[in-house]
């Protein structure tokens, strides 16, 4: 399967391709497979790119998940966030501006 574009279609795709496919879905229609306000084949082959992503991103164990890129670590040195929503010490009766954000 080829890379997909902007807007969604295959980037080695050509018009008799998509012709053929179109094709496709109008048989499919006609014989009952496909209801016929079903999606235009551009937006079913997207969807079923993101469910397979999400699969693929959900499971670690999937097979295909080698060929995903690495996540990237930003280094960044974020406090847990439990310590985010400490209350302010006992002994202070102001409230700082910084628990409330």
């Amino acid at each position: 399967m080829g890379r997909r574009d902007t807007k969604g279609e295959l980037a080695s795709e050509t018009p008799q391709d998509r012709d053929r496919l179109e094709r496709l879905v109008r048989r499919l229609r006609r014989g009952g497979f496909l209801p016929g306000d079903a999606q235009p084949i551009a937006d079913m082959a997207n969807d079923a790119d993101e469910r397979l992503f999400r699969v693929i991103t959900a499971d670690p164990n999937h097979v295909l998940r080698q060929f995903l890129p690495k996540p990237k670590r930003t280094g960044y040195a974020l406090p847990p966030q439990s310590t985010w929503l400490r209350a302010p010490c006992e002994g202070r009766t102001q409230l700082h501006i910084s628990y409330v954000i």
